[in-house]
C-alpha cells in the first residue's frame, strides 16, 4: 500500500524514539497498526518528555475504556504521570472511556507502587505478563550454552544428531506458508494444556508484523513435517519469544528446545542484546511447566510493576466488573 513521506517520516521518528529508550515492541508504531487491523481506535501522542500509545477498547452502549500496553515512555516520576493522565484524560472524556489500564515497563519498586496508589490508581490482575526471563545475548554462544542445565545442552546436541532441521520465515509471504500449519499446531497445544488463546485473525497479524517491529518465525522439521512452530517479535535490541506450539509423541527429537536456541543464534545474528521469554512464574502452578523450560537456557528474573486502571466513573467501572463475573 502507497504510504506518503510524512507518514513514512513519523513512523521512523516514532520508532527511534522508542528504541532510543528501550521501549516495549507493544508501543511500537507497527503494534498500533496491528491494533487498527484488528478493528480498534489507535492514539498516539508525545508531549516532551513523554509519549504514548493509546487503544481504545470499545464495550456495549457506546461504552469503551483506553489500554497503554507497557507504556507511557518517559520516566515514571509525578511530573510525567500528571502530563501522561492530562493527554489520556482529552482521549477519554472525548470517547465515552470511563477507566484508563495501564502496564508500566518498569520493574517493579515500592517507591512507584506507591505513587501509583497516590494518584488513584487501581492495582488489578495483569494483562502482560508480571514476571519474565531475561537472557544476555551479548554473551558469547559458548557461554550461553555454559549457563543451560546440562539436559538443555543435551537436548540441542541430541536434536541436531536426530536429524531436527530448523526453518526460518522471515518474510510475509514466507511466514504465511507456514501460518495455517502453526495454527493447527497452536490449538491443539492450547487443548492439552488448557490455555486461553486469542481469535485467530491476531495470530495472523502477529504473522504480518513487518519494519522496525517484526515477527520471525522459526519451524522444527522431521522427514518434511513440521513438528514444532516458535514465533519471536523483534524491536530495538530484544527479541521476544511471544508464541509457541508443538505436536504431540514428538518428544523424542526435543524440537523446542532446539527452537528456541536457533532463535536465540538467529537474535544474535540481528545483533540484538536481550532475549525476552515472555512470561515466568513462581506462584501459579498451572505455569510450572513453561517456566520450568524457560528457567533452563539460564537468564536473569525480571518483575514488572503490573498492571493499574486509573477510573474515572465509579459507578460504571463498578458495573463493569460485575458483569465480567457474571458474564
Amino acid at each position: 500500500m502507497f504510504q506518503n513521506n510524512n507518514y513514512m517520516d513519523e513512523q521512523l521518528l516514532w520508532n527511534k524514539n522508542l528504541i532510543s529508550k528501550n521501549a516495549s515492541f507493544l508501543q511500537s508504531w507497527e503494534w498500533g497498526e496491528l491494533q487498527k487491523h484488528l478493528g480498534r481506535d489507535v492514539f498516539q501522542f508525545h508531549t516532551n518528555p513523554i509519549s504514548s500509545l493509546v487503544i481504545k477498547y470499545s464495550l456495549p452502549l457506546n461504552q469503551s475504556y483506553l489500554y497503554i500496553p507497557h507504556g507511557f515512555i518517559g520516566e515514571w516520576n509525578k511530573k510525567n504521570i500528571n502530563i501522561f493522565l492530562d493527554e489520556v484524560k482529552k482521549i477519554a472524556y472525548s470517547h465515552n472511556s470511563f477507566f484508563v489500564r495501564v502496564d508500566p515497563f518498569e520493574k517493579k519498586s515500592e517507591i512507584l507502587t506507591k505513587t501509583l496508589l497516590k494518584f488513584g490508581f487501581k492495582k488489578v490482575n495483569s494483562v502482560q505478563p508480571e514476571e519474565t526471563l531475561l537472557l544476555d545475548l551479548t554473551l558469547a554462544k559458548d557461554d550461553l550454552l555454559k549457563n543451560m542445565e546440562h539436559d538443555t545442552r543435551y537436548s540441542i546436541r541430541s536434536a541436531e544428531k536426530r536429524g531436527v532441521k530448523i526453518v526460518c520465515a522471515r518474510t510475509i509471504d514466507e511466514k504465511k506458508k507456514y501460518f495455517e500449519i502453526f495454527w493447527e499446531l497452536f490449538k491443539k497445544t492450547n487443548t492439552r494444556h488448557q490455555l486461553h488463546a486469542y481469535p485467530k485473525r491476531y495470530y495472523e497479524e502477529i504473522f504480518s508484523l513487518e519494519g522496525e517491529c517484526r515477527s520471525e518465525v522459526f519451524c522444527a522439521v522431521v522427514e518434511q513435517r513440521v513438528i514444532a512452530v516458535t514465533v519471536v517479535v523483534f524491536f530495538g535490541k530484544r527479541a521476544t519469544y511471544l508464541y509457541a506450539a508443538s505436536e504431540h509423541g514428538y518428544g523424542r527429537y526435543n524440537a523446542p528446545t532446539f527452537l528456541l536456541w536457533n532463535a536465540m543464534c538467529a537474535a544474535k545474528e540481528h545483533n540484538m542484546e536481550i532475549f525476552d521469554f515472555w512470561g515466568t512464574s513462581n506462584i501459579k502452578k498451572e505455569w510450572a511447566g513453561v517456566t520450568a523450560f524457560k528457567k533452563s537456557f539460564g537468564g536473569y528474573e525480571v518483575q514488572y510493576e503490573g498492571t493499574w486502571d486509573y477510573i474515572l466513573n465509579i459507578p460504571k467501572y463498578i458495573s463493569y466488573n460485575l458483569l465480567k463475573k457474571i458474564i
